[in-house]
């Protein structure tokens, strides 16, 4: 592990984020789900250059996610961005994530952090 360096700080934050799926949904349950969404979580785009995702752990039904973030940037907004675009990339590939809640098609706006 090593120290990080910002312009008026040395810092070394992890974060160990951990989210389910709406009513704890098995969705991952299917390896090419899971390695899709692997596969989408490591290659996001948007992301800054000095956020940086270690370790991704997907199970059946939640994730795990270690991932740095500098004190700069709020945890909340990285992590809302991540769940949004992941989300928005795996329903539009596999449709019964869009039914999977209620039978509800949702749209989301592409934004940056």
């Amino acid at each position: 592990m090593r120290f990080r360096k910002s312009t008026h700080a040395v810092y070394k934050t992890e974060y160990h984020v951990v989210w389910t799926p709406r009513y704890r949904r098995n969705l991952f349950s299917q390896k090419s789900v899971k390695a899709y969404a692997e596969k989408i979580i490591n290659n996001l785009e948007g992301l800054e250059d000095d956020i940086e995702i270690i370790k991704v752990n997907i199970r059946s039904d939640h994730i795990h996610m270690i991932i740095i973030i500098p004190p700069r940037v709020s945890v909340a907004r990285v992590v809302q961005y991540i769940k949004t675009q992941s989300s928005r990339k795996l329903k539009s590939k596999y449709s019964f994530m869009q039914k999977a809640i209620w039978g509800r098609i949702t749209s989301y706006s592409r934004t940056t952090i």
